[in-house]
């Protein structure tokens, strides 16, 4: 795991490179499929930290909803406060393949690997996205720890 950092304003933009980035997916328990996707937006790293294995990422999730035909409906997107307070009813989800995707930090070399964990999944009842597909809420969040087969001089 990495030291905890949380960035002050006198933070470095770490340069990175994508060595490996894929889709997660999921099953949830009413037969809909699920693809997710963790987006590395930056890695920072706080100038006050002296440890420069300290970082900090920045990422966006997405996921996209495969239903079956009679859980389709007419386009009625979410607004903004059901996404923040979703009203929604619990789906269990059957299965999960959570895939690493893994970064190179360019100035130290660092090899990091991300991955995107689902926690939770409620269907918003009669709302559908811009396709017709039903509409859900997820909760989630990413993991960031060091590729220890990569790094394995890696010091916390």
């Amino acid at each position: 795991m990495f030291p905890q950092a949380v960035p002050s304003p006198d933070f470095e933009v770490l340069e990175f490179e994508v060595l490996e980035e894929g889709w997660n997916e999921y099953e949830l328990q009413n037969h809909t499929r699920v693809r997710g996707r963790v987006i590395v937006n930056r890695f920072v790293h706080d100038r006050n930290i002296p440890n420069p294995n300290a970082i900090h990422m920045s990422s966006q999730n997405i996921f996209v909803v495969d239903a079956p035909p009679e859980q389709r409906g007419a386009p009625s997107p979410l607004t903004p406060e059901e996404i923040a307070n979703p009203n929604g009813v619990p789906v269990q989800v059957l299965t999960n393949n959570e895939k690493w995707n893994k970064y190179r930090i360019i100035k130290s070399g660092l090899i990091v690997k991300v991955k995107l964990v689902l926690h939770e999944a409620y269907r918003v009842s009669d709302r559908f996205d811009s396709d017709g597909m039903p509409a859900y809420v997820f909760t989630s969040g990413p993991l960031l720890i060091p590729d220890k087969m990569k790094n394995p001089n890696f010091k916390q």
